[in-house]
C-alpha cells in the first residue's frame, strides 16, 4: 500500500510540472503574439495611409485577455477615405483588397518572406488605388535584377506594376527569375504568366 501511495504522490507531482510547463509555454506564446499583434498595428496603420492617400486608417483589434485572444482571434478594422471604421467583411471589394494589401505588407515589414506572388492584386482597384499601390510598391523596391508585374493594367496608365519593379532587398530570393523567363516558361500552358512578386 505504501508503494502506491509513493508512486500516486510521485505522479500527482509530475503532473503539477507538467501544468506548470504548460502554463509556462502559454504565456510564453500569448506574449510573443501579443508583441507581433502591436508591432503589426505599429506598421499596418502607416501602410494603409501610404495605400489610401494619407485619408484612411487600419488596425487588427483582439482582446488582451489570454485565454480569449487564440479562441476569439484578431478582427481586421478599416476606416476608409475617413469614413466610419468598419470590420473587413463590411468593406467593398477595392476596399478589401486594399486593407489586405496594407496586412500583407505590414507583415512583410515585420517579417520579410524571400517572395509573394500576387495574382491580379488590381482588379477590384481604381485607376487611382492601383497607382498608389503601384508607387508603395516601388518605394520599397532597391537594386535587385528580378520583375514583378500585376495581371491586368488599368487602362494602360503608368500606376501599374510593370516588367523591372524590383523586390526590396529583405526579400531577394535566392537564384530569383526574371520576369521574362517566368513568361517564356508559361507559354502554351494557359497561364498569364503575369505575377507580381515581392
Amino acid at each position: 500500500m505504501a508503494a502506491a501511495h509513493a508512486r500516486l504522490q510521485q505522479l500527482q507531482q509530475q503532473q503539477d510540472e507538467a501544468v506548470a510547463v504548460r502554463e509556462q509555454l502559454l504565456d510564453e506564446r500569448y506574449a510573443k503574439l501579443l508583441a507581433v499583434l502591436q508591432a503589426l498595428n505599429a506598421a499596418l496603420d502607416g501602410v494603409y495611409r501610404q495605400l489610401t492617400g494619407g485619408c484612411g486608417s487600419a488596425y487588427c483589434a483582439y482582446t488582451q485577455e489570454r485565454r480569449l485572444l487564440f479562441s476569439q482571434g484578431v478582427t481586421l478594422h478599416v476606416q476608409p477615405d475617413g469614413q466610419a471604421w468598419r470590420q473587413f467583411a463590411m468593406l467593398s471589394g477595392g476596399q478589401q483588397a486594399l486593407a489586405t494589401l496594407a496586412l500583407s505588407f505590414a507583415l512583410q515589414a515585420l517579417f520579410p518572406s524571400p517572395f509573394y506572388f500576387f495574382d491580379e492584386v488590381d482588379c477590384a482597384l481604381d485607376s487611382l488605388a492601383a497607382g498608389r499601390v503601384a508607387a508603395f510598391v516601388r518605394a520599397q523596391c532597391s537594386g535587385s535584377s528580378s520583375g514583378s508585374s500585376t495581371g491586368s493594367p488599368k487602362d494602360g496608365s503608368t500606376g501599374s506594376l510593370s516588367k523591372g519593379t524590383e523586390l526590396p532587398m529583405a526579400a531577394k530570393p535566392v537564384g530569383s527569375v526574371p520576369v521574362d523567363s517566368a513568361e517564356v516558361a508559361c507559354e502554351g500552358t494557359g497561364c498569364c504568366g503575369r505575377f507580381a512578386a515581392l
